[in-house]
């Protein structure tokens, strides 16, 4: 795949404000994320790009976009836990704080992410 493609698209994801683009973008950044920690090959990310899809996700996260969008971004953000520390805790405050605000479709999937973590 091309590398320029991947730098543009993931430099530009924090840009989308259409909530129509950005749960397609979500999803986009979630097979990213897994091809990256594939153990096979898959699609190697810069550390960059890696930065910028972890920082869209949260903000998708805790801004007001609908509930897939933060389905996926959840599920990210947990994969990529996996290899920088600090998400877990981050991701476990937000996840526990917003738990009661949202629907049944987010809690299933923060209680899937939440099981998962401890």
């Amino acid at each position: 795949m091309d590398k320029d493609l991947f730098d543009f698209f993931c430099s530009n994801i924090k840009h989308l404000k259409d909530i129509s683009a950005i749960r397609p973008a979500a999803k986009i950044c979630q097979l990213l994320v897994v091809s990256h920690y594939k153990k096979q090959e898959g699609i190697i990310l810069p550390e960059k790009n890696l930065e910028e899809i972890l920082e869209s996700s949260f903000d998708w996260l805790i801004n007001n976009t609908k509930v897939a969008s933060k389905a996926y971004s959840m599920r990210t953000l947990y994969i990529l836990g996996k290899h920088y520390d600090w998400i877990y805790p981050e991701l476990k405050t937000i996840l526990n704080k917003d738990f009661p605000n949202h629907s049944a479709a987010y809690k299933a999937v923060a209680k899937e992410v939440l099981k998962k973590i401890k």
